[in-house]
């Protein structure tokens, strides 16, 4: 939904996704041995979890495009600690509530673990799918592309006609001593370089 992706690859991230949720719930079965589980019960109804599901996955969707995918934050070094902070205190405040998958391989991984009653996985799958997609719109809507470049650097923010006379504008500050004017530094250099650059008279 943010457009960087064919849709035709969806079927592959989730059919991989789930099938790692089911794989990790029989690996930690298999490791904890006979362990006691008991699935949790939505005393207060579907509501409740459905709210907290839809916030949670929203916030750690939305931190996720914001800090691993703008372009405003790319080749950054905290997108670990963003994302990793928001599972945190999502968890923290909400996981009581529903349970705190925030994702659906979670999810199905919850579930085939018995965490979750097989009845409840819709909560989770139905606000996990709507979070991510109403923070990818909300992404797309307070993050456009022309925002974004204006915010990785202002040489990016120039229109293509300056920013092909840059190489000018490095010989025009070059040939500039400090004696010297910088009319007559411009007039100094080549017509072809001079053309774009503006009167400096």
């Amino acid at each position: 939904m943010r457009g960087k992706r064919p849709t035709s690859d969806v079927p592959g991230y989730m059919i991989a996704q789930v099938a790692a949720g089911v794989l990790a719930a029989i690996l930690v079965l298999f490791m904890k041995g006979d362990a006691k589980i008991s699935a949790m019960a939505f005393e207060r109804g579907a509501l409740v979890p459905l709210l907290a599901e839809f916030l949670g996955t929203f916030a750690l969707a939305f931190v996720v495009l914001n800090a691993a995918a703008a372009k405003a934050n790319s080749n950054n070094s905290f997108y670990g600690l963003a994302i990793g902070f928001t599972v945190l205190a999502s968890a923290f405040s909400l996981g009581g509530y529903s349970e705190g998958a925030f994702n659906p391989a979670v999810a199905v991984g919850i579930a085939a673990m018995g965490l979750n009653a097989l009845g409840n996985i819709w909560i989770h799958l139905i606000d996990e799918l709507a979070g991510g997609a109403v923070a990818a719109v909300t992404f797309r809507f307070v993050s456009p592309d022309d925002v974004q470049r204006a915010v990785v650097s202002p040489l990016i923010g120039l229109s293509e006609r300056t920013k092909a006379n840059r190489p000018a504008q490095i010989v025009l500050s070059a040939r500039c001593s400090k004696g010297s004017t910088r009319v007559g530094c411009w007039a100094s250099l080549p017509a072809s370089q001079r053309q774009g650059l503006g009167d400096e008279s």
